[in-house]
């Protein structure tokens, strides 16, 4: 067994076909709209993806009726060294278009060719823990 010192950790592969709450973060430089950035979301978790051979990130496509990117597909990877679970908040890049994203495993993530799209950084949580810190992570706001 292999030990994950950096990446998405093993768990996290139990999480593929659920749903998860994204929690885009404000003022971050985003891309292709308002400084803020999108409202929070829920996506369905299709697929964990590799960068350089390690688990890093993930497709899922957004299932919010009523939000301004219900049905678009989402790309995310971690920012920062660690090991994430998506039980505490970290900080990952997320690009998010109409259009599905496909990677190769040893490219970096990057936005698709065809526009719109759009960039910039989230935290993202199981929906219990969500649920469980909502207050909390109101407050970061």
């Amino acid at each position: 067994m292999d030990i994950v010192t950096d990446g998405l950790a093993p768990e996290c592969e139990r999480f593929v076909g659920e749903f998860l709450q994204f929690i885009p973060i404000e003022g971050w430089g985003w891309t292709g709209t308002a400084p803020a950035g999108p409202p929070p979301f829920r996506a369905l978790l299709k697929e964990l993806r590799k960068f350089r051979g390690t688990v890093k990130g993930g497709l899922a496509v957004i299932q919010e009726p009523e939000h301004r990117f219900d049905g678009y597909w989402l790309e995310f990877f971690t920012r920062h060294p660690g090991i994430y679970n998506f039980h505490m908040l970290g900080v990952y890049t997320i690009t998010i278009s109409p259009h599905y994203l496909e990677q190769s495993p040893d490219n970096p993530p990057m936005p698709p060719l065809k526009p719109p799209y759009f960039c910039g950084f989230t935290n993202i949580l199981t929906l219990e823990d969500y649920e469980k810190h909502k207050t909390e992570i109101e407050k970061l706001k």
